[in-house]
């Protein structure tokens, strides 16, 4: 006897960025404070990119909508030389950092602005993991890429925005930890002319 089966499962990969390099724009950063990290306690944020050429159907107030993907990254709020931030940052500005903006640069530059990601994808058995492997600065273009969704600028003094955070986001800031020790405030950035920094 023939027989047919029909199996359902989930398909993990169905809201993976497509591999390769795509133009991206920065549209939120927010600082989630203090959170464990293996064992230790580090400041974080999150950014969100946007990918403009990549779009999703959505609904707003009955209204069908059409608004570009997003991925979110995590960092660790530092500009050591092994920092996954400052590495990021040097690729997307296109040059490394001053002695004098190592003593404190303002990450808030970065919100609003335009880059190349690049995205490869990670297998583990039949899961699929969208993964940014670089970010670096937009050449030749001749558009420079603007958000489209709302530009989320959140920090525990800046923090009128609390209402339109994910869930997620708000649930990690609850439930940030105090530092074991006092942590040194994050310098005043250093002003520069705009021809020396790319924004």
């Amino acid at each position: 006897m023939n027989t047919s089966t029909l199996i359902a499962r989930e398909r993990s990969d169905y809201f993976c960025i497509p591999e390769g390099r795509h133009r991206a724009v920065c549209s939120a950063i927010v600082s989630l404070g203090h959170q464990e990290n293996f064992g230790s306690v580090k400041q974080k944020l999150v950014m969100r990119f946007e990918f403009p050429d990549l779009r999703v159907a959505c609904e707003e107030n009955g209204e069908k909508i059409s608004e570009p993907r997003v991925k979110w990254i995590f960092y660790t709020v530092s500009l050591h030389s092994k920092a996954n931030l400052r590495q990021d940052l040097e690729r997307w500005r296109g040059r490394g950092f001053s002695k004098e903006e190592l003593e404190g640069f303002d990450v808030m530059n970065v919100l609003g602005q335009d880059c190349h990601i690049t995205i490869i994808h990670d297998h583990s058995g039949d899961r699929i993991r969208d993964r940014i492997t670089s970010i670096s600065k937009i050449i030749g273009d001749d558009e420079n890429l603007k958000p489209e969704l709302e530009i989320i600028r959140y920090t525990e003094v800046e923090n009128e925005q609390w209402e339109i955070l994910d869930d997620w986001i708000k649930e990690k800031i609850r439930n940030q930890v105090k530092a074991e020790e006092p942590v040194p405030k994050v310098p005043e950035s250093i002003e520069a002319d705009d021809a020396d920094i790319p924004f």
